[in-house]
């Protein structure tokens, strides 16, 4: 699922040798990167690359990374993990000195789109980049809000304290955290667009600091005599 959560970033990389003698642009001219987008611009280490995405809704989504309130219940014998993999839209913009890597994105998005993205949603935009850092530059810039596929990490601690984490789909963005019996489904950020259906994966069980219930694998057996 790692490879899904980084998807862009995996094939700006596996491109790159192949995009290297990518033909000029030779559309209609492209419109400055808007400059709300242009703030957010991160380099992308030991690359070319300019990575942005969206700045968080902080309106929208206050009060979604904290605690429910009340007092914590006495601690438990087992604590569970257990992974949710789905698709999110959610605004990424790549900018890099290679014109065509915007047919190649696109391309990519439509052919890896589930069934139930909606209209129109795979489509991506041209922007020219002029100026980063105080220098000029000549970058080609494209925005995608992908679907791109994601996985929600739901954990009961030892507190019974239910927590679900998401790595945003882009290399180096901050994990989302978000709290509830059934944050997988209910009680999401409203920034992040969530479609299709959840696939569960297997709940991991594992030991509280000084249990020493089994926490459902089986007894050993006895040692012989």
């Amino acid at each position: 699922m790692k490879l899904r959560r980084v998807v862009l970033i995996s094939l700006v990389g596996s491109l790159g040798i192949s995009l290297a003698q990518c033909r000029p642009h030779d559309r209609h001219p492209l419109e400055e990167l808007p400059a709300e987008i242009a703030a957010n611009l991160q380099s992308v280490p030991g690359t070319q690359l300019l990575v942005s995405i969206a700045p968080p809704d902080r309106d929208a989504g206050e009060g979604a990374g904290e605690l429910p309130p009340g007092v914590l219940p006495l601690k438990k014998q087992c604590q569970t993990s257990q992974q949710f993999f789905s698709y999110m839209l959610f605004p990424v913009t790549i900018c890099t000195p290679n014109s065509g890597f915007g047919d190649v994105l696109a391309a990519y998005q439509k052919a890896t789109a589930p069934p139930t993205a909606p209209a129109g949603s795979t489509t991506v935009k041209s922007y020219k980049l002029s100026s980063f850092a105080g220098q000029n530059v000549r970058q080609f810039c494209f925005q995608t809000s992908g679907p791109f596929g994601v996985t929600i990490v739901k954990t009961v601690d030892c507190n019974d304290v239910t927590t679900c984490h998401l790595a945003l789909p882009c290399l180096g963005c901050p994990t989302v955290t978000w709290h509830g019996d059934v944050c997988e489904s209910q009680g999401r950020p409203p920034q992040l667009h969530f479609i299709g259906e959840l696939t569960a994966r297997p709940i991991n069980i594992s030991r509280c600091p000084g249990s020493l219930s089994q926490c459902g694998e089986p007894e050993p057996p006895p040692v012989p005599q």
